[in-house]
């Protein structure tokens, strides 16, 4: 969906889970797993769904059409492979295959009175817990998607659905959650579309399984690329299988510990004594300085590139880009009054903790008060924007 991504699914997560830790509260969330999804859509269902949205007459009969008995073949050079008969409703890699499917499980969570955010068949709902009484409502809430999925012939996978209790107080609640009177397994972390989350929402964990894939894929690169003499091809490599990794959704994850921070940047360090080794023929002195390196090869520090990502992600949701009313109400702007000595847009949430003083509303709106002097961030472009990041933080 439009406006739509992982990044924005985490962020409401990582933002609603330290606005309650800094309170001293507790967030229990359930991680559900549908097994095979795609394969288990029931396309009398989906035409059923597809005339409650207003798709009727001749359209609904194309529908009907593109469902059922379809044959499918692989051409390849010339070469065709021999007709087969899809097993699944939504056929796999085509273009209305997500758009359908997102219009067969969207309503999993009418009926929900938690919290729940739902990206294809990931689905996690969660609620903010105070007593056992909350734990029950969020049982409840597990019982109804139980429910929608056995009407719409889908399987919630118990074995890979797990719960996770964030909270940082010594007392936290613990309830036995259940799924078909089956009790659902607990963790101290979990994996959330790509994003390893712990229960204290430090993000350690997942910090450190950037830095060792980043190290990884980097070897993977200067092994395979031993013959390379260009620059620009090994940078180009370096950024679209080293960097993203290293850069993957870092709005709802930032790491916000030095040593952390400094564990990224290494691996940058390390690519660029390998681009200095090749340019000139031997490694850089010892001690070299960083800036130094990054300024021969035009790249800026890692801490950098995630501002300019904070900077983007500010501004796109500021000016409807993003379709994430749950965040943008988090957002208070600063009326302006004459006399007032306060120029700054936006009122940043007083913190009690490193967790919601790190937390992705509370790093734009700081970030976007101190870039007010350099660029209008509601009329700016976007390139003007990451240019006056680069100006007031490199």
């Amino acid at each position: 969906m439009r406006g739509r991504s992982t990044v924005t699914n985490v962020v409401c997560v990582t933002q609603f889970i330290s606005d309650s830790l800094d309170r001293r509260g507790q967030v229990d969330v359930i991680y559900t797993d549908v097994a095979k999804a795609f394969d288990s859509v029931d396309y009398h269902i989906l035409l059923y769904k597809l005339s409650e949205i207003g798709v009727h007459g001749f359209l609904l009969d194309w529908f009907l059409s593109y469902l059922t008995e379809r044959k499918q073949f692989v051409s390849y050079n010339g070469f065709s492979s021999r007709e087969y008969i899809q097993m699944s409703d939504v056929p796999q890699g085509s273009v209305l295959g997500p758009l359908l499917f997102n219009i067969y499980i969207n309503d999993i969570v009418a009926d929900l009175e938690c919290r729940a955010l739902l990206f294809a068949d990931d689905l996690k709902i969660y609620r903010q817990i105070s007593s056992m009484e909350d734990c029950i409502k969020l049982q409840d809430d597990l019982i109804k998607v139980n429910e929608w999925c056995t009407r719409n012939h889908f399987s919630l996978n118990i074995d890979k659905c797990t719960v996770v209790s964030y909270s940082r107080k010594a007392g936290t609640i613990i309830y036995e959650y259940t799924c078909g009177k089956i009790i659902l397994p607990r963790s101290s972390s979990q994996k959330d579309l790509g994003v390893t989350f712990d229960v204290k929402l430090s993000f350690e964990n997942h910090v450190q399984r950037s830095i060792d894939r980043g190290y990884k894929m980097l070897g993977f690169v200067l092994r395979n690329s031993r013959s390379f003499k260009s620059v620009e091809v090994l940078k180009t490599l370096y950024f679209s299988l080293v960097r993203s990794g290293l850069e993957y959704a870092t709005t709802a994850c930032a790491p916000y510990y030095i040593y952390m921070k400094a564990g990224l940047e290494r691996v940058q360090r390390r690519f660029l004594k390998h681009l200095f080794h090749i340019a000139e023929g031997h490694f850089p002195p010892r001690g070299l300085d960083h800036a130094v390196l990054l300024e021969k090869y035009c790249f800026i520090h890692l801490q950098c590139r995630r501002d300019i990502a904070d900077a983007r992600f500010l501004v796109k949701l500021i000016r409807g880009q993003l379709d994430c009313p749950e965040l943008l109400e988090k957002i208070p702007f600063r009326v302006p009054r004459p006399n007032l000595r306060i120029k700054a847009s936006f009122i940043v949430p007083r913190a009690r903790t490193n967790v919601l003083a790190g937390s992705p509303v509370n790093r734009i709106l700081k970030l976007g008060n101190l870039l007010e002097d350099e660029v209008d961030l509601f009329k700016c472009s976007i390139k003007e924007v990451t240019e006056a990041v680069v100006v007031c933080l490199e």
